[in-house]
C-alpha cells in the first residue's frame, strides 16, 4: 500500500486506496486537469500549439471516467519512458498531456516539423487489459477492421480510427451503422500479432483547405468531450459573451449617382457574440446607413483659356473685359463658374470710315490753282476723330481781258449759253487768245499751240502767261466739240 494511503482512516478511502493498490482507480478524487494543446512532454518533439476544436460535440471514446491522456512511449512502460513500468501511477493521474506530434516518422503536414505522431494516447480508468469500453465518438458507419484498428466513418465526414482494443472480441463488424457512444470494444494492447502498453489510441482525419484530408488534432475535442462525460459542462457567460459584440468603423460615404452627389450609403460589419448552449458564439452582419457629403466647389473641369476681350462701347474704345470659366460642383449638380478681368486693345490708327470722295476744288481770288479735299475717320485716344486729306486742283478762272470784274468767264455757266451760228458768238462761248476763232483751232493744230504760247493778257490779272493754259485748252476743245454735236 502507498504511503500516501497508509495512514488514511475513513473506509472509503481505504477502499480507493486498495483499488489503487490493486491496479484499479487511480487518483480518482484528485480534480480533473489539463496541460494546453500542443504542450508535449519534454524531449518528446514539438507539438501544434492551437486553440481550435476540430471535434465539437462529440462522445468521449472510452465509455467511463475516468481516462488519462499522455504518452504511451515517454512515460514509464513505454521504450522512452524511463524506470517503472505501465502500470505506474504516473500514467493515471493528471494533468492530462497532449501527443499529438510527438516524434514519429509519419508524414504530418500540420505538425511543426512535418512528421510526428498520428493522434493521442489515453489510458482507461485502470491498467486492467480487455476490461473498459470504447464507444462511438458519432454516429456513422464502421468501414473497416485491420488487425489492431477500427474505422469509424461518421456523418460529418470525419473519419475515426481506434488503435489497440481486444480485436477477438469486438461489438461491431464492418459495414455496421453505429450510434453516437454505441459499444465497439475493449482497451487492450493489440498490435497486429505483437503487444504494447494497455492504451487506446485514437486518430481523426478530416479535410483542410490547401491540404487536403489529413489527421488533426483531436486534443481540444477530447477535452471539451472529456468535461462534458464527468459533469463539468462549461457555462456561458451571458454578460461577458455579449461584452465581445462590436462593430467596425464606418466605411467611406460612397454609392453616389455622379461627381457631384451629396447623397451616398456607408456600411460597417458588426459581429455580435451570444451564448450558444455553452459556448459564446459569434455571427457577423452588415449594416448601412445615408451619409452625406459636401460637394460644393468640387472642380470638375480647370480654369479653361481667356477668351477674347469684349463689352467694348464702340470701335475705337480701348477698354473691356474678358472671361474664362471651369466646370464645378454646386448644390449637387455641375455648374459654370465664370471669372472675368479688364482688357484693353490697340485700336489707335485704326480706320473706322474710309476716305470720302475729294471735295470741290477751290481757290482764292482769280487764281486758276486751288486745292481739294478729303476726309476719313480714325481713332485716336479712344476716340473716333476727323483726319483730312489736301491735295492740289486746278481751279475754274476767267482768261478775258474784258470782262467787267477783270475775271474770266466761270467754265461752269457755259452749259447755261445758248448756241448761236456766228463767229463772234463763238468767241464770247469761247475766249480764246486774239485772232484766233474756234474753227481756226479745229482747222489748224497749230492754232492750239499759239494758244497755250499766247494766253490773254487778262488773265493772272498781270499779263504774264498763265500757268492754268492747259485747263483753258481743254475748255475750247470741250466747246467745239459741243458746236460740231448741234448743242
Amino acid at each position: 500500500m502507498s504511503a500516501a494511503c497508509r495512514w488514511s482512516a475513513p473506509a472509503i478511502v481505504a477502499l480507493a486506496c486498495g483499488l489503487v493498490a490493486a491496479g484499479g482507480l487511480h487518483a480518482w478524487a484528485a480534480p480533473f486537469t489539463y496541460k494546453a494543446a500542443g504542450d508535449l512532454k519534454s524531449g518528446s518533439g514539438t507539438g501544434l500549439k492551437t486553440s481550435k476544436n476540430y471535434l465539437p460535440g462529440i462522445r468521449f471514446p472510452i465509455e467511463k471516467a475516468p481516462a488519462y491522456l499522455n504518452s504511451q512511449v515517454y512515460m514509464p512502460g513505454g521504450m522512452y519512458g524511463g524506470g517503472g513500468g505501465q502500470c505506474s501511477s504516473a500514467n493515471y493521474n493528471y494533468p492530462w498531456r497532449d501527443n499529438y506530434c510527438e516524434k514519429r516518422s509519419w508524414k504530418m503536414p500540420l505538425c511543426p516539423s512535418g512528421k510526428g505522431h498520428q493522434g493521442q494516447d489515453m489510458r482507461p480508468a485502470s491498467c486492467k487489459d480487455n476490461t473498459w469500453w470504447t464507444v462511438a465518438a458519432e454516429a456513422g458507419t464502421i468501414t473497416s477492421i485491420g488487425s489492431y484498428s477500427v474505422y469509424l466513418k461518421g456523418k460529418s465526414g470525419t473519419t475515426h480510427r481506434y488503435l489497440h482494443m481486444q480485436m477477438s472480441a469486438l461489438a461491431i463488424k464492418k459495414g455496421q451503422k453505429v450510434s453516437k457512444g454505441q459499444k465497439l470494444g475493449r482497451v487492450s494492447n493489440d498490435f497486429g500479432g505483437t503487444s504494447t502498453t494497455i492504451h487506446l489510441h485514437y486518430d481523426v482525419q478530416q479535410y483542410v483547405s490547401g491540404v487536403g484530408t489529413v489527421f488533426v488534432s483531436p486534443y481540444n475535442g477530447l477535452v471539451a468531450a472529456y468535461k462534458a462525460l464527468i459533469g463539468q459542462v462549461p457555462t456561458c457567460n451571458a454578460s461577458a459573451c455579449a461584452a465581445k459584440s462590436k462593430c467596425a468603423a464606418w466605411g467611406a460615404c460612397g454609392g453616389f449617382s455622379n461627381a457631384c452627389d451629396e447623397t451616398g450609403t456607408r456600411k460597417r460589419t458588426c459581429t455580435k457574440w451570444t451564448c450558444a448552449g455553452s459556448k459564446c458564439s459569434s455571427s457577423s452582419k452588415t449594416e448601412s446607413q445615408g451619409c452625406k457629403v459636401d460637394t460644393d466647389g468640387k472642380v470638375l473641369q480647370g480654369w479653361g483659356p481667356w477668351q477674347a476681350c469684349v463689352g467694348i462701347a464702340g470701335p475705337c474704345d480701348m477698354n473691356g473685359q474678358q472671361g474664362r470659366q471651369q466646370v464645378v460642383c454646386k448644390a449637387g449638380k455641375a455648374a459654370k463658374q465664370v471669372d472675368m478681368r479688364p482688357c484693353a486693345r490697340k485700336t489707335e490708327g485704326q480706320v473706322v470710315q474710309d476716305w470720302g470722295p475729294w471735295g470741290p476744288c477751290t481757290a482764292a481770288g482769280n487764281n486758276c490753282q486751288g486745292v481739294h479735299e478729303r476726309t476719313q475717320k480714325v481713332c485716336s485716344a479712344g476716340e473716333a476723330v476727323d483726319k483730312v486729306q489736301t491735295e492740289a486742283c486746278p481751279a475754274a478762272c476767267d482768261t478775258s481781258a474784258g470782262s467787267a470784274d477783270g475775271h474770266g468767264a466761270d467754265v461752269a455757266d457755259t452749259d447755261d449759253v445758248e448756241p448761236v451760228a456766228d463767229s463772234a458768238a463763238d468767241a464770247r462761248r469761247h475766249p480764246v487768245a486774239d485772232g484766233i476763232s474756234g474753227g481756226d483751232v479745229g482747222a489748224d493744230p497749230m492754232a492750239l499751240q499759239q494758244v497755250g504760247a499766247a494766253p490773254s493778257a487778262g488773265c493772272n490779272g498781270g499779263g504774264q502767261p498763265s500757268s492754268s493754259w492747259p485747263l483753258l485748252l481743254l475748255t475750247v476743245l470741250v466747246m467745239l466739240a459741243l458746236r460740231r454735236a448741234g448743242v
